[in-house]
């Protein structure tokens, strides 16, 4: 695994230490992704990892930019007698995502 340089992203990047340098490393594959259901949302949504550790997640883009998805999930809200709001990527869904491919790749060194 080659190191790979910091860069100022607009997504949320994780790092996977290297521990022989402390530098961080990518890792091999190109993206990784796993489809859950997100109460968040009351939706299922895609989170796809990069081997940069930068993250996207198909909810926060179809919740977040498009207002008509907004509004469709304030009308969910009011049916359902309960918040529903996207997290961004600060979500613990996706959090734990990452934490899982991190211990993954980890175990592999």
């Amino acid at each position: 695994m080659r190191p790979i340089e910091l860069a100022a992203r607009p997504m949320v990047i994780w790092w996977l230490a290297c521990p022989r340098a402390g530098l961080l490393t990518m890792v091999d594959w190109q993206v990784t992704a796993t489809t859950i259901y997100c109460d968040a949302v009351d939706d299922e949504v895609t989170i796809l990892v990069y081997k940069d550790w930068s993250v996207r997640c198909t909810g926060r883009d179809k919740y977040t930019t498009s207002r008509d998805m907004q509004l469709e999930l304030v009308k969910k809200s009011l049916q359902q007698r309960r918040s529903l709001e996207c997290q961004g990527l600060g979500c613990d869904r996706i959090s734990e995502y990452k934490r899982k491919l991190i211990v993954e790749e980890a175990a592999k060194e």
